[in-house]
C-alpha cells in the first residue's frame, strides 16, 4: 500500500535518475510557441507602423548641402568647366558675364546626361549649345531643348558664391 502514502498528483511510476522533477513553472511547448509567434506577429506589425507613419508625417526637408566646388576665377567665360559632383554625376559650370556695367557674372551648374535616355550631352563651341549624339538631341547653352526627341531641360543645380569660392547646392544629399 506504498501507493497510498504518496502526495496527489505524482504517479507511482518511479523516475529515473537522470530526469528532473515537473514543477509548476514548465510551460507547455505548444504555449511557448503561440507566445513567439504572437511577438513576432506584433514586431512586425509595428515595423509596417512605422513605415505607415513616415508615409503620413515625413519628415521636413533639411537645408540643400553645399559643396565647395572651385574659385570662380578658375571658371573660364563661355565654356563649360567639368565638376564631378558629390554623387558621380558630371556637371558643366557654365559663367557669363553681367548683362551690364557692375552686373555680377551668372554662373549656372547644369548636369550632362540627356534627358531622353541618359547619354552624356556635349558642348559645341562653334554653335554654343550642346548636343546629344545617342539620338541627335540639341539643347541650347541654358540647357533647354530645342531639337531631336529630348523634352525636358538639363537638369540645374543652384549655386551660391562666398568670398570668390564656388558652391553647388545639392538637394538630398
Amino acid at each position: 500500500m506504498e501507493n497510498a502514502a504518496q502526495p496527489p498528483g505524482i504517479s507511482g511510476v518511479p523516475e529515473s535518475p537522470g530526469t528532473p522533477a515537473p514543477s509548476s513553472s514548465d510551460m507547455p511547448r505548444r504555449d511557448a510557441l503561440a507566445i513567439m509567434s504572437t511577438a513576432g506577429v506584433g514586431v512586425v506589425m509595428l515595423s509596417a507602423g512605422g513605415i505607415g507613419a513616415g508615409f503620413l508625417w515625413p519628415l521636413k526637408p533639411s537645408e540643400p548641402a553645399a559643396v565647395y566646388t572651385c574659385k570662380v576665377q578658375e571658371l573660364p567665360y563661355g565654356k563649360p568647366f567639368e565638376v564631378r559632383s558629390p554623387r558621380g554625376e558630371t556637371l558643366y559650370l557654365i559663367r557669363t558675364k553681367g548683362a551690364s556695367e557692375g552686373e555680377p557674372d551668372k554662373i549656372v551648374a547644369m548636369g550632362t546626361t540627356c534627358t531622353h535616355l541618359g547619354c552624356k550631352v556635349f558642348y559645341r563651341p562653334e554653335t554654343r549649345d550642346f548636343h546629344c549624339p545617342c539620338h541627335q538631341g540639341y539643347f541650347d547653352s541654358d540647357g533647354v531643348p530645342v531639337a531631336g526627341p529630348p523634352e525636358r531641360p538639363l537638369p540645374h543645380y543652384n549655386v551660391k558664391i562666398e568670398n570668390g569660392l564656388l558652391f553647388i547646392l545639392y538637394e538630398n544629399l
